[in-house]
């Protein structure tokens, strides 16, 4: 058997004996970007626990009750999940269906893909289809030069969010001439959530013309690779759970700082932890 490449190693050839598999020797790494692409269906499973024997006697027409129930992703998803959970490299591509599980509670624009065509127009796209579906449209600018490069891209951007996620530089050279504070305000007067991150120091929320500024965590930062990915990560999560901004605002700023305690980009909480700072959030009254 002759020497395999990469369209060999796709098609599943078998390779020679005595060498080791791709997954251990780590040459599958090198020959593709995934594990597996998945197609198939977005779906959720509705799930409800009974005894059986309501399950024998269910009515059509009546009502039933059942002791416990569940909502969760499902369908294809779930292969997806469980290679991911292994440590492997898995796509999932697929559409959901026009309903109020199928829709999208924020449609997140990347800067950095605003660079150049097609997907310039692509994110621009996707950022009117969100409207269009009623979803926000998170906008994370991604670098101070790409916007100094393309003005006229990024402001079409800026128009059309309704959250702007931006770092100090950032923010400074969209607002031009106008200090990053007034700007802020201005913009959040237009129906705009306006979030500046600000490193240590923490960052300013600014809603309805009005600005709050929410300190920093004290960490012993290790490297700030990913930090701001991780706040903006965080900040949406806590608001498409319904926290108010400035409390999501401060459990962004706690997970970004964990975040840089080590060296790399993913070095998240655990998930208890996290948790646990989510509740003693959720469970606090705004003041003020």
């Amino acid at each position: 058997m002759g020497k395999i490449g990469p369209a060999d190693l796709a098609a599943g050839k078998i390779m020679r004996t005595g060498t080791s598999p791709p997954e251990i020797s780590g040459d599958l790494k090198s020959t593709t970007s995934f594990d597996c692409v998945i197609v198939g269906d977005v779906m959720m499973d509705i799930i409800l626990r009974c005894e059986s024997e309501i399950v024998d006697s269910l009515m059509i027409d009546g009502t039933n009750y059942f002791s416990e129930s569940k909502i969760t992703p499902g369908g294809s998803g779930n292969v997806a999940v469980a290679i991911a959970k292994l440590g492997g490299r898995v796509a999932f591509v697929g559409k959901a269906g026009n309903d109020p599980m199928g829709r999208s509670r924020f449609i997140y624009l990347p800067g950095y893909s605003l660079n150049a065509s097609p997907q310039r127009e692509a994110v621009l796209h996707a950022a009117r289809l969100g409207h269009e579906q009623q979803s926000r449209v998170v906008f994370d600018p991604g670098a101070s030069n790409l916007i100094r490069e393309h003005p006229e891209v990024f402001q079409e951007a800026v128009d059309r969010s309704d959250i702007l996620c931006a770092n100090f530089d950032e923010t400074r050279v969209l607002a031009g001439r106008v200090e990053v504070n007034r700007y802020a305000a201005q913009l959040s007067q237009k129906g705009k959530l306006v979030v500046v991150k600000k490193g240590r120091e923490g960052c300013l929320l600014a809603s309805e013309g009005q600005i709050a500024r929410i300190q920093g965590e004290r960490t012993r930062t290790v490297d700030t690779t990913g930090a701001g990915d991780a706040f903006l990560g965080a900040l949406l999560y806590c608001m498409s759970r319904d926290l108010d901004p400035v409390s999501s605002a401060k459990f962004a700023n706690w997970f970004a700082s964990r975040t840089t305690e080590k060296l790399g980009p993913r070095n998240f909480p655990r998930k208890r932890q996290s948790r646990h700072r989510f509740l003693s959030l959720w469970r606090k009254p705004i003041l003020g």
